[in-house]
Order: C-alpha cells, then structure tokens, then sequence
C-alpha cells in the first residue's frame, strides 16, 4: 500500500486521499453547503447539521461515503479534508492535501 504524507505530518493511504479528494471536489463544484457542513463536522465534532431547503447535507455527504450512517467522519477522511481545505465560508476552497516534496 503506497502511503502519502498530508501537509500536517499524518500519513494516509493514497488511495484514501484519491478517493476523498474526487468526493470533495465534487462538493465544491456541485454542493458547497454540503461541503461547509463537512468541514464544519470535521472541525468539531458536535457539530449540528440543519436540514435546508437547499438540500439534504447529511444525505448527500453519506452517498458520496464521507459521512457515515451514524453521522460520523472517519478519522482517515478527517485529517484529509482538513488538509484539504483553504478559507472559510463561501471564500472556501479545495487544494492539494499532501505534504510539497
């Protein structure tokens, strides 16, 4: 298994962060509320996701596997998001997670 090294230290499969990457770059393009909630999940924990008449966050973010049934991020798809994104709110977009060489 080839493992990557994230801009933070950790390191993940690089399956994992192809993967995860194609599901958030998805977001960006299709979904950014889904993603902010994402993020905002990932961030803390107790974070609330509130249905809107915009869409369905938490069902969206389950179909695309980075939430689970329970409404939970796996660790390995936490850390990749949070290296993943940059700013906040909609000035909030997608980069490169891994560790520059």
């Amino acid at each position: 298994m080839t493992m990557v090294t994230l801009r933070d230290g950790n390191q993940v499969p690089d399956s994992a962060v192809r993967s995860t990457m194609v599901a958030i770059q998805g977001l960006e393009k299709e979904n950014v509320f889904a993603l902010s909630d994402l993020v905002g999940i990932c961030k803390d924990p107790n974070f609330v996701i509130v249905k809107s008449p915009l869409g369905d966050s938490g069902g969206i973010l389950k179909k695309k596997a980075l939430l689970d049934e329970d409404g939970k991020v796996r660790d390995i798809v936490k850390r990749i998001v949070l290296n993943s994104i940059e700013g906040e709110g909609v000035m909030m977009h997608v980069i490169d997670p891994r560790k520059k060489a």
